[in-house]
């Protein structure tokens, strides 16, 4: 593996952390916020923020693939859960359409409130509680 990929890589991981730190402040002010119109905007950023981490490491893992560096795609296979090489791409696809679409409803509704339907509402009801649950996850660890 060149010099050159393991910088690139280092870079991402570097990004990756820094994007971990801003998810772990914005868990606090999310536990912190009783403001349901505060709490959607909150919600939007760690989705986000979420969004972003997977679409850098898509980047490395396209890198990792195109250079053959397997100690990079070995990393990105532990973290993302996948036993073969072939199926990472898709998991980490599938972990961005994942975010995308947990991220709509949130980002229609400050958009447009009081335009959603009782099933979007219910929706974002799920999503609320689904990041809320992440966020006390991310208050207990310290990077």
């Amino acid at each position: 593996m060149s010099d050159m990929v393991k910088a690139f890589y280092r870079d991402i991981l570097l990004q990756v952390l820094s994007i971990e730190s801003r998810k772990r402040q914005v868990s606090e002010r999310l536990l912190l916020t009783k403001s349901d119109r505060l709490r959607l905007r909150i919600i939007r950023e760690f989705l986000s923020l979420d969004l972003d981490k997977h679409t850098l490491l898509q980047q490395a893992a396209v890198v990792g693939f195109r250079n053959q560096a397997f100690d990079i795609l070995d990393h990105l296979r532990k973290l993302y859960g996948v036993e073969e090489y072939d199926l990472l791409p898709d998991r980490i696809r599938e972990e961005i359409r994942h975010t995308e679409r947990l991220l709509l409803p949130i980002v229609n509704e400050i958009k447009y409130p009081k335009s959603s339907s009782f099933f979007e509402r219910r929706l974002i009801q799920e999503v609320n509680k689904y990041v809320t649950l992440q966020a006390r996850e991310y208050v207990k660890v310290r990077l």
